[in-house]
């Protein structure tokens, strides 16, 4: 069952409306603006905001001519966005709005993530199986179970235990309903969570199951063809993982002239990798009925397991010959520079046009 205490599932059964009033961010000096003029921040990511920080409801007075008006006020610090509590799923939170999987008749919706806060291993798979619903626990069944029995027997030779591992499903409802779903839409919404829990509960390795996990985590696409090899997960920054134009500078409506950076949800761009090992979804190994491909994609676990034990360092992409520069002209001379063209003798000779 899972051991975090901060995470709980709601017992909400139905969204709460929010009223359509005027909706204000309370700056940490006091300041109060309304969140219109965050026009940088996307909707769903105010909205997101306003979920996660709460707001109040404030009654100013009638003054002479003017009417008693009602504003929703949120605290909110741009520059420290994220709070102790992590961001809880529930049917009132705009990333399960989104996502809606909750409405497809889970046994326990909004499945809490299971393992150690401090885990070696963060194992991150494309959602929660029924059986895993019907048990309201997580690594029971389905690519988890199949992998903590590689890990158990593989302790004598990796000294890992089952209860270094954090289990991370991408999606945290089950589908009961007939129609199958395709899980990435889905993840790419609920991926938030799994953001701020890799940002909560840092691991020394994460592993990704499968196709759609690697690539709700990077631009990688095909985990068969990264499969046991060593990547990198680098954070929100990555354009593929969250809206690009968070990755640089943006109007802030704070002050004239001013640029806010980082991300309005998770704060400022983090300084730190995590190694990332992904590995395929067992189904397609155990597809191929072949016991030289299922022990190969073992190994490849089993390596990933020492990669964490013997403190594996993440790849660094930033190489000394890099430079950065805002001169466009020299960035037009580096990549667009016309490539001369080889003497006569080496192109060939010259074809007579085709005719009409």
């Amino acid at each position: 069952m899972p051991n975090d205490e901060e995470q709980q599932t709601p017992t909400t059964e139905t969204p709460a409306k929010r009223p359509a009033k005027k909706r204000y961010f309370k700056l940490p000096d006091g300041s109060v603006l309304p969140q219109s003029e965050f026009k940088s921040i996307t909707k769903f990511d105010r909205d997101v905001i306003v979920y996660y920080h709460g707001e109040e409801k404030v009654v100013v007075p009638a003054q002479g001519k003017k009417k008693e008006k009602v504003e929703w006020i949120t605290p909110y610090d741009p520059d420290r966005p994220l709070l102790a509590k992590p961001i809880t799923p529930s049917v009132n939170s705009p990333i399960c709005q989104q996502c809606g999987l909750y409405e497809h008749n889970a046994r326990n919706p909004f499945m809490a993530y299971s393992g150690p806060k401090e885990p070696l291993i963060t194992i991150i798979f494309d959602g929660v199986t029924r059986a895993e619903d019907i048990k309201g626990e997580l690594g029971m069944d389905g690519s988890p179970a199949v992998i903590r029995r590689i890990i158990d027997e593989a302790y004598k030779e990796t000294g890992v235990r089952l209860d270094e591992i954090r289990w991370v499903p991408m999606t945290r409802c089950t589908n009961w309903l007939k129609k199958m779903v395709d899980l990435k839409p889905r993840g790419n919404w609920c991926r938030y969570h799994v953001v701020d829990d890799l940002m909560r509960h840092r691991p020394v390795l994460v592993i990704p199951v499968g196709t759609t996990a690697l690539g709700l985590l990077s631009h990688k696409s095909n985990a068969q063809e990264w499969s046991g090899r060593l990547l990198t997960y680098r954070g929100w920054p990555d354009d593929w993982l969250m809206n690009p134009k968070y990755s640089l500078p943006r109007p802030d409506p704070r002050a004239e002239n001013q640029q806010a950076v980082g991300h309005p949800v998770f704060g400022s761009i983090p300084d730190w990798r995590i190694p990332m090992v992904p590995v395929q979804a067992p189904r397609l190994i155990f597809a191929t009925q072949n016991p030289v491909v299922y022990a190969r994609w073992a190994k490849s676990i089993v390596a990933a397991l020492k990669m964490a034990v013997n403190g594996t360092k993440a790849l660094s992409y930033m190489l000394p010959h890099y430079r950065w520069t805002e001169d466009v002209n020299a960035i037009e001379f580096t990549c667009f520079a016309p490539t001369p063209k080889p003497p006569a003798c080496a192109r060939g000779p010259k074809m007579p046009p085709l005719s009409a």
